[in-house]
């Protein structure tokens, strides 16, 4: 998908960039960062590009690299999901309009290296 630089493109930009932020420094998605590092993954190189909070577990889509990584993490002690999602597949899924917009813009920050003062 071609960026336009639309309204649109810019609320998901910062909608990303303040999810990004949250993930580096917040307290309120310490778990999924802690997930995240277990793995190996440089924080400085994922985006959260979807979160499903429902009731018993939050549900997270992280882009990193060639992946995305779903997670889930239950509210309750139980044991957190990841699971690996090879990028080229995930693109091909079947997405809303604006959730290909969403990636879209994801991509861009990625490849431009971006800059919220966390990386």
């Amino acid at each position: 998908m071609h960026l336009i630089g639309s309204k649109t493109e810019d609320e998901f930009r910062k909608e990303l960039t303040m999810s990004h932020v949250a993930l580096v420094h917040g307290d309120e998605r310490a778990q999924l960062r802690s997930i995240l590092l277990e793995r190996g993954a440089d924080l400085s190189r994922t985006l959260v590009v979807d979160w499903i909070p429902e009731q018993g577990a939050d549900i997270y889509e992280v882009l990193y690299g060639s992946e995305v990584l779903h997670v889930e993490i239950p509210h309750d002690a139980s044991q957190s999901l990841l699971q690996s999602i090879a990028l080229a597949h995930y693109v091909r899924m079947n997405h809303s309009r604006p959730k290909r917009i969403k990636l879209a813009v994801a991509f861009d920050m990625l490849e431009k290296g971006h800059n919220d003062g966390t990386a």
